[in-house]
């Protein structure tokens, strides 16, 4: 099927799929990157918003009888080993349960508006109104941008990290063996 046919949020959860087809771990950026491609010559070109593919990921990953799963923190990958939760993680709460009430609150704000534009209320449907919502959530939708932006950088900085961790380990067990 072409590219152009699909849904939006079809053609990125397809094209994810096909990149970790070969069940290689595949960092989020250079899943970003690999869709973001895959679109050019497409409607869907330019179109690629980071969150939105977080979002496909995330569905990916949580779905029920998944096959894909997170290698590590920010890895993705198809028949995932059981990552170990990282030590570093805050307990109480991480960057992803905000950002998933971030989109909540998007999603609400959403839905108020939507039905306040059907409440006889002539205070909800002042001409001064519709201009601050729009602005509101296209403000409030960039913030959840910068925040997927800001993880995604959080988890590309761990994956440079784990691979360097994982040479020091073998250059210190080579070491040991040697003396």
């Amino acid at each position: 099927m072409k590219p152009e046919a699909l849904e939006k949020s079809q053609f990125l959860r397809e094209t994810a799929k096909d990149l970790l087809e070969d069940g290689q771990p595949h960092s989020y950026g250079e899943i970003v990157q690999f869709i973001r491609k895959r679109a050019e010559g497409t409607n869907w070109e330019g179109q690629i918003e980071v969150n939105n593919v977080w979002h496909v990921l995330d569905d990916l990953v949580k779905s029920a009888d998944s096959s894909y799963g997170k290698a590590r923190r920010g890895v993705y990958q198809k028949n995932a080993p059981i990552a170990l939760p990282l030590p570093t993680q805050p307990p109480a709460f991480s960057l992803y349960d905000i950002l998933d009430q971030a989109v909540d609150l998007l999603e609400k704000m959403e839905q108020y508006h939507t039905a306040a534009q059907y409440n006889p209320d002539p205070v909800l449907n002042s001409k001064t109104i519709d201009p601050i919502y729009k602005r509101t959530f296209q403000e409030f939708d960039h913030a959840v941008d910068w925040l997927t932006y800001w993880i995604a950088e959080i988890e590309d900085q761990y994956q440079k990290e784990v691979p360097i961790q994982e040479s020091s380990n073998e250059v210190k067990e080579d070491m040991s063996m040697s003396m």
